[in-house]
């Protein structure tokens, strides 16, 4: 028997299901899709056998039976085991309790944005921006959708945390396009600028570096 640890979010997603009983993948994906699921994992009919098959492995889903509708392809149905559904709980119960040391590409970006120039820079982050907002826009009717459906709020809990984690990283680069517009953070200048022993700093409100004084200031 597998740990719980191996269970993936699309293995958790599809466990989810099985908790109401027993199913096919075809009818796996099928809710999940209903669902929108896939605005929360990367769900794609191959993608969702093979962690079935995996499950299956691992025995937490068993196979209930196997048919064959005319010229259709087999159709294997699963249903949740004692040990799956174990599995499944101590799995969420840590997912939930545990604070992950995540790596997000955007704080990496952001630590290494000094490199670029700052007009540069600054047009990267307004397109960032204009992304965002349309998210949030787009959450915003999501949010009103599902309210209107008179859907219970803990159905859709990822929906208002993905809302706040959005309006939060906008409000946090519109504020950095403001600073930096204004000169209240000035831009590193110099080989390895932004990098500990650099000092040397430039107000944003300056006319952009020509090549020649920045070798001047190596």
């Amino acid at each position: 028997m597998k740990s719980s640890k191996t269970l993936t979010p699309l293995a958790l997603a599809a466990l989810e299901v099985l908790h109401e009983g027993p199913h096919h993948p075809y009818e796996i994906h099928q809710t999940m899709l209903e669902r929108k699921m896939d605005r929360l994992v990367k769900l794609s009919p191959g993608t969702l056998y093979h962690t079935i098959e995996r499950l299956d492995r691992d025995g937490f889903v068993q196979v209930v039976e196997t048919t064959r509708e005319g010229k259709r392809p087999e159709r294997t149905t699963y249903r949740l085991t004692d040990a799956g559904r174990d599995a499944f709980a101590e799995r969420l119960r840590h997912l939930i309790a545990t604070v992950a040391e995540e790596y997000p590409s955007f704080s990496v970006a952001v630590e290494l944005m000094h490199t670029l120039d700052q007009e540069d820079a600054v047009r990267q982050l307004r397109v960032r921006a204009l992304d965002l907002e349309a998210r949030l826009a787009a959450l915003d009717v999501a949010c009103v959708h599902l309210a209107d459906m008179d859907l219970h709020p803990l159905f859709w809990p990822d929906i208002r945390l993905r809302h706040k984690l959005v309006a939060t990283e906008l409000d946090w680069v519109t504020d950095l396009i403001a600073q930096l517009d204004s000169g209240v953070l000035s831009w590193p200048v110099g080989e390895g600028a932004g990098t500990a022993g650099v000092t040397e700093t430039r107000p944003a409100s300056d006319e952009p570096h020509e090549p020649a004084l920045i070798e001047e200031t190596r």
